[in-house]
């Protein structure tokens, strides 16, 4: 007799299947607004490309924060282990170039544009930002939330990620905030106890 797969699992897959199609979806839309490659040409039409790239990283959090969530409900260990894993290694992939521009554009609201790739993408980026924020006080307020943002979106899923893989829990403070303790991995710890 054939295993039947439950409805938990059922909901699980439709849930991971959405949020890849969502990160798919991501994926053609930073090649679009980078330029890459034309796939949506309507999106050219939003007029300014720092609207266009919040639209990107609202797109690619959702499917990140989707496929991630639900990865933690998994049970068995090998599974979750592997999507946990794809989806740190994929999150960190996208997120340090995040990071880097975010850097280079200190140096770009000076019009040093870049000195380690040219004027690729960081000049466009950097002279987007300009249109929108005048003042340069300003934009190096917004360059250092995005740096921030940046680190938070490196830093929390590669944390949560390596307690997920080795089945640990992270207690913030005196029987504070505790992070990386999912549901599935507690039910396990209480086992081993």
């Amino acid at each position: 007799m054939a295993n039947r797969i439950s409805k938990k699992s059922k909901i699980q897959i439709g849930l991971l299947a959405l949020s890849v199609v969502i990160m798919i979806f991501g994926l053609m839309f930073v090649l679009t607004a980078s330029k890459m490659v034309p796939i949506f040409k309507g999106f050219y039409n939003i007029p300014n490309m720092v609207v266009q790239y919040i639209f990107v990283i609202a797109t690619m959090s959702a499917g990140i924060m989707t496929f991630s969530n639900v990865a933690a409900t998994v049970e068995d260990k090998k599974k979750r282990d592997a999507l946990t894993l794809f989806i740190t290694v994929f999150s960190t992939v996208l997120t340090v170039p995040l990071l880097y521009v975010f850097i280079a554009l200190f140096p770009a609201a000076s019009g040093n544009f870049d000195p380690v790739l040219g004027e690729s993408m960081v000049k466009d980026v950097s002279l987007a930002f300009q249109d929108l924020f005048k003042t340069r006080g300003v934009l190096y307020l917004i360059y250092s939330l995005g740096i921030v943002m940046s680190v938070v979106f490196l830093a929390f899923p590669l944390l949560t990620g390596i307690l997920t893989l080795k089945d640990k829990a992270l207690k913030l403070g005196k029987g504070g905030i505790t992070i990386g303790a999912l549901p599935v991995v507690e039910k396990s710890l209480k086992g081993q106890r």
